[in-house]
């Protein structure tokens, strides 16, 4: 029994030093806050605050409430010093970090500003073509030249003519439409503000106004005898 007895105090000691020993383990393996309570200047606390970075001019801290990039400006001169903090080094870092926010604000701004043009010239450009289907002539152009006034373009008329066809027992009825280009001018005629892609040779298919905007000089004479027109581009 007294064996019985000592095996029994044996297990019981062996068991609370185990238990002991895992404990610490335990602690010891649970990371400490660098900061329980981290106060600001202007009285800010930031609760169970670890540091996750150092920045010249400001700590990067991961605490209760999420994540916050805190200046050291903000923070005490105990703080300061502990992490070398040199507020002429951290000034300059400041104005350039405050020099690189602002250039890709404007950045952000031009783009967004760019963004708003370009939609409403497409949003006009489809008016235009909604128009110009409806109001102007159609037509196909090979560009002769390109000018600072636009295209230079000989441009030719585009005409459904309705067609007849003979059925099998003898009767006409009415055919697909045949395409049939007339010259859209005697001569030469300027397309005004043309697709940037446009080169000589292209071939332009459109619609013209009718009505010439302008007449601009001919090389050739001197005068100012080429009809300008304003035109609307089918897309591809």
């Amino acid at each position: 029994m007294p064996k019985l007895a000592d095996k029994t105090v044996f297990l019981i000691v062996l068991f609370l030093v185990l238990t002991s020993v895992g404990q610490e383990e335990l602690e010891e393996g649970v990371k400490k806050p660098d900061f329980p309570e981290l106060t600001t200047k202007d009285g800010r606390i930031l609760r169970n605050a670890f540091v996750t970075a150092v920045e010249p001019d400001a700590l990067l801290i991961r605490h209760e409430g999420g994540l916050a990039r805190i200046s050291l400006f903000e923070l005490s001169p105990e703080i300061q010093a502990r992490y070398d903090f040199d507020p002429v080094n951290a000034l300059k870092v400041y104005q350039k970090n405050l020099e690189i926010d602002r250039e890709r604000r404007k950045a952000q701004l031009l783009e967004a500003e760019k963004y708003r043009a370009d939609a409403e010239k497409a949003q006009a450009t489809r008016e235009t073509l909604q128009m110009a289907k409806n109001e102007w002539i159609p037509v196909e152009a090979t560009v002769s030249k390109i000018t600072e006034a636009g295209a230079l373009i000989h441009a030719r008329r585009i005409t459904m003519v309705p067609t007849k066809v003979r059925s099998t027992l003898g009767f006409l009825n009415d055919g697909p439409p045949e395409r049939v280009l007339e010259p859209f001018s005697p001569g030469a005629v300027l397309l005004k503000d043309p697709p940037l892609t446009l080169k000589r040779g292209d071939l332009w298919k459109g619609y013209l106004n009718p009505v010439p905007d302008s007449f601009v000089i001919d090389p050739a004479s001197g005068l100012p005898t080429i009809p300008a027109h304003s035109g609307a581009t089918l897309s591809p």
